[in-house]
């Protein structure tokens, strides 16, 4: 994902501790500090430290072990930045980027294929593997992917956050991390690894549609 589509600035890779491995399961079922409402699987995929991070920069993240379905098509519009990477991001909170269009489908209880383009697509990626918590109609999905972005391959982690609605997904919010990227070595098309922003939908709801 360019400069323009990505978040917050989290420093080393390390932090990230992203893997596709899963952990085992706690023998005596304690969910380790961090983690409390994440399932053992969520937890191979993505940090208690990332979850801490983006969750201090105001991104909410919905725990419990029954989320709801999520299937559908739903388009950010319009995409509006919640929290710039650091003070030096050129795009001040509110700056209003291009639309984007995420597809969940295929869902089994908590294991769910992502899709994401935005509305010229230029950037389009697919989920390499998503997992959700949440419970109700609360949830947040959190996913490793794999993309373009103007002939660039990266990968991203990509956390979703919302209440899905007959609507849309109500307090809609995107965050992303670029984990790595083939080329762009001077970083003018995409942004320098581990950086990234929050964004949200400015009219809290991502609407239902029927187009990707």
């Amino acid at each position: 994902m360019k400069r323009s589509n990505i978040v917050f600035y989290v420093g080393i890779l390390t932090v990230i501790m992203f893997t596709s491995c899963s952990k085992k399961n706690n023998p005596d079922d304690i969910q380790p500090k961090g983690y409390e409402g994440i399932s053992p699987k969520i937890q191979g995929l993505i940090s208690a430290e990332l979850l801490d991070k983006f969750s201090g920069l105001g991104l909410k993240i919905n725990r419990g072990g029954t989320p709801p379905n999520i299937e559908g098509i739903f388009i950010d519009n319009p995409q509006t930045l919640q929290v710039p990477f650091n003070a030096n991001d050129p795009y001040p909170v509110g700056k209003v980027d291009k639309d984007y269009k995420f597809k969940f489908y295929d869902q089994i209880d908590d294991d769910v294929k992502m899709s994401y383009k935005d509305a010229v697509s230029v950037d389009k990626g697919d989920g390499i593997g998503s997992l959700i918590s949440g419970s109700g109609n609360l949830f947040t999905l959190y996913g490793k992917t794999s993309g373009t972005e103007s002939g660039i391959s990266y990968t991203a982690v990509i956390i979703v956050s919302g209440e899905i609605t007959p609507q849309g997904i109500k307090d809609f919010q995107f965050a992303a991390i670029l984990v790595d990227k083939t080329g762009d070595a001077t970083n003018t098309i995409l942004q320098p690894k581990g950086t990234g922003r929050i964004w949200k939908d400015g009219n809290a709801l991502a609407s239902a549609t029927t187009i990707f």
